[in-house]
């Protein structure tokens, strides 16, 4: 039996086209999960609770709210100049975490901010930023200036038509997006939930042991250092210890994301996956943080470019999807360039990649050996209408 015991504060700071609120959300509760049953119920926080929520309701003090929304109307204002909307979502999250559980119990504080920037175009184009920000409310500002600036730059592309070569192309991630690649085409379909009904092609027509990519790929998902971006500290949503797993290694297929239900369903370690949106849902399989290992054989990310004859350089990805059953995807990028002759020439926005994910892992020919931590996507993803942090490398 595991009991989920959960204080979540929630600060919500948006800005849109020249207006600011915020909104402050206290919820409390607990839920318990036996065999195949499960409940929850609304409780009351306990007093240590709620003076340790009181110290913890803004990301910054109270009295800097100010100077923020100050520094928001100045940027809306100069989009609104150059025709575009301006919006910001500063989401800043304290949770108090207790699991209670028939050999062992748990206690952990969890907490993450980060920002998501949009610009709109007069077509309706839209292009956004997700980070991470701390709290310092200089340095706060200073991120939101920086990643509008980058915004404005892109967004003179938004009205521009480029035609794209047609056909297959070869494509360069840079670094930092391999991570959102492999979460979206392949992190999703070894979650335990998908194989363990027959759902995906892992576990099905291929097996723990088969060879999947090209020798030099090496997919890991690894929590650990990285509990300020995902919202677990310590251990998952059932109590258990955050582990590494290998998922691929050196092109063979070497683990699978599960939580205690599935891990005994597939004969598989439990490596700490379990993941809930709050105490109203039941626990499942979900990433952690997920990327690809850097190759000392690949070179940088400018020498591999200038490799390439033609094809895509891709820098953002807003999101993708993926067929579990035969692998087809899809990836909706935001920004990227053409390359011509091993040169970056015409900047793209709002283009579509697709392919099959087998084919896509074992065609990697280059991977890159300037590994870069991604702060620019902390993506709430979405599964069975539940939403956990996540980070992507």
């Amino acid at each position: 039996m595991i009991e989920f015991i959960q204080h979540t504060l929630k600060c919500i700071i948006k800005h849109i086209d020249g207006c600011n609120n915020y909104e402050l959300i206290i919820d409390s509760g607990k839920c318990t999960e036996k065999n195949n049953e499960f409940s929850f119920q609304t409780i009351a926080p306990s007093s240590f609770v709620i003076e340790k929520i009181r110290n913890d309701l803004f990301p910054f003090p109270r009295n800097n709210i100010n100077i923020l929304f100050d520094n928001l109307n100045i940027l809306s204002e100069y989009a609104c100049m150059n025709k575009y909307k301006f919006s910001l979502l500063l989401t800043h999250q304290i949770e108090h975490v207790n699991i209670i559980k028939s050999d062992n119990n748990g206690y952990c504080e969890r907490s993450w901010n980060n920002i998501k920037l949009g610009l709109i175009a007069k077509n309706g184009k839209t292009l956004y930023k997700d980070f991470i920000i701390g709290n310092d409310i200089e340095e706060t500002i200073n991120k939101i200036n920086i990643n509008f600036n980058l915004l404005l730059e892109d967004a003179s592309y938004l009205e521009q038509e480029i035609r794209l070569p047609n056909g297959s192309s070869s494509v360069i991630f840079a670094k930092g997006t391999g991570g959102f690649l492999v979460h979206e085409i392949l992190g999703h379909m070894v979650e335990g939930d998908l194989i363990s009904r027959g759902m995906s092609i892992f576990g099905n027509r291929i097996n723990i042991g088969d060879k999947i990519g090209a020798d030099n790929l090496n997919v890991l998902d690894d929590p650990y250092g990285f509990n300020d971006y995902i919202g677990l500290n310590a251990f998952d949503d059932e109590g258990n210890i955050l582990e590494k797993v290998n998922i691929v290694t050196n092109g063979v297929l070497s683990g699978y994301i599960c939580n205690e239900k599935t891990a005994k369903q597939l004969n598989f370690k439990n490596t700490g996956c379990a993941r809930r949106k709050s105490y109203k849902f039941k626990s499942m399989p979900r990433m952690r943080v997920t990327y690809i290992l850097s190759n000392n054989v690949g070179g940088d990310c400018d020498s591999i470019i200038s490799s390439v004859e033609s094809g895509i350089y891709v820098d953002n990805i807003c999101m993708g999807q993926v067929n579990p059953k035969n692998g087809d995807y899809l990836l909706y990028c935001g920004t990227g360039n053409i390359i011509n002759k091993g040169k970056i020439t015409d900047r793209i926005t709002n283009f579509i990649i697709k392919d099959n994910i087998i084919n896509t892992l074992n065609n990697i020919e280059l991977i890159g050996n300037d590994f870069l931590l991604f702060l620019l996507y902390v993506l709430k993803k979405s599964k069975v209408c539940q939403f956990v942090q996540v980070h992507l490398q």
